[in-house]
């Protein structure tokens, strides 16, 4: 091979790192240094008890319509930038959403894909939004967990094994922007595609490019959730044998409105949490005071302990 020629595999390479690092950097730059995780009274009891946080198979999140919702917004751009992207490359690529899209065969398949585990957070410490969602006992009594960022991540990274994929940051949701990252995945890959010469390097292409659309997927969200400012932490476990007898994480099971829903838990270190927040209720002094003595209890010193300032309407 000519020296001046790049091998295609490095072209490959230099793509994906390139678009990754971009959209790595947009999601997760936040102005603080906290997320909140919002949660029940039974939540918070189980989580600062057991200092774990849990995990959801990806399958049951809340929203439904995020399992097809980055694959339904690229295949419009597919069909509005028809003529700009080879056809063979634009036949591949509708050929792997139908198939990624086609449920329910492919979304329960479990033991053919990978496992994907979800961690739910805010940037923002007193939405009334969440409060709403995740406040339904009879007191409209919640909270949330107001954790360090760098203190998480360094403690997942402690525990994950090579067969993980560890990915965190903010959600997107403005469509301008989602479709902005798919345009320009599509264009660069398009390019690399129409470039090379053998079946077996279009493949590789291709696989690049979904790996890609793959991560995009996890991030994207409607603009209608955009005032939840959510900030996810998502761990991926591969589907191959030898590392399936290495789990870093024990894949465990809980009942929610009568469903099986399989997590994992995710421990962290006491310093890690910054502070407590109650929701808007009636007597919150009485709230606050028996999240001081949890902590107190469970030898979290150094967190405080705060009221939300929504005032509470009738």
């Amino acid at each position: 091979m000519s020296k001046n020629k790049k091998d295609p595999i490095d072209e490959i390479i230099e793509v994906r790192r390139r678009l990754q690092g971009k959209f790595a950097n947009d999601k997760t730059t936040i102005n603080s240094s906290i997320i909140y995780h919002y949660t029940s009274p039974e939540g918070i009891l189980g989580i600062l008890t057991t200092h774990t946080l849990w995990l959801s198979e990806i399958t049951y999140m809340n929203d439904e319509s995020e399992i097809t919702y980055t694959f339904d917004l690229l295949t419009d751009i597919l069909t509005q930038n028809n003529d700009r992207i080879c056809q063979a490359f634009k036949d591949s690529i509708e050929e792997k959403i139908q198939k990624r899209t086609q449920l329910p065969s492919n979304l329960f398949d479990y033991v053919n894909r990978d496992s994907i585990f979800v961690a739910c957070f805010s940037t923002e410490q007193d939405e009334l939004s969440l409060w709403n969602y995740y406040t339904k006992t009879g007191s409209m009594a919640g909270y949330n967990i107001g954790f360090k960022v760098d203190k998480l991540v360094e403690k997942v990274k402690s525990q994950l094994k090579v067969m993980h994929h560890f990915i965190y940051g903010k959600t997107i949701c403005e469509k301008c922007k989602q479709e902005s990252y798919l345009k320009e995945a599509l264009e660069e890959y398009n390019l690399l595609y129409q470039k090379m010469t053998t079946e077996e390097d279009k493949e590789k292409v291709l696989k690049s490019l979904w790996g890609l659309i793959h991560v995009f997927s996890l991030f994207f969200k409607k603009e209608a959730f955009k005032n939840e400012n959510e900030y996810r932490f998502v761990i991926t476990e591969f589907t191959d044998i030898l590392q399936k007898q290495n789990r870093a994480f024990q894949i465990k099971n809980r009942i929610q409105n009568s469903l099986i829903i399989p997590y994992i838990e995710l421990d962290f270190d006491k310093d890690a949490v910054s502070v407590i927040t109650t929701s808007p209720t009636i007597k919150q002094d009485y709230y606050k005071a028996g999240v001081e003595s949890l902590l107190h209890q469970n030898e979290y010193h150094q967190t405080k302990v705060e009221i939300s300032e929504i005032p509470l309407r009738y």
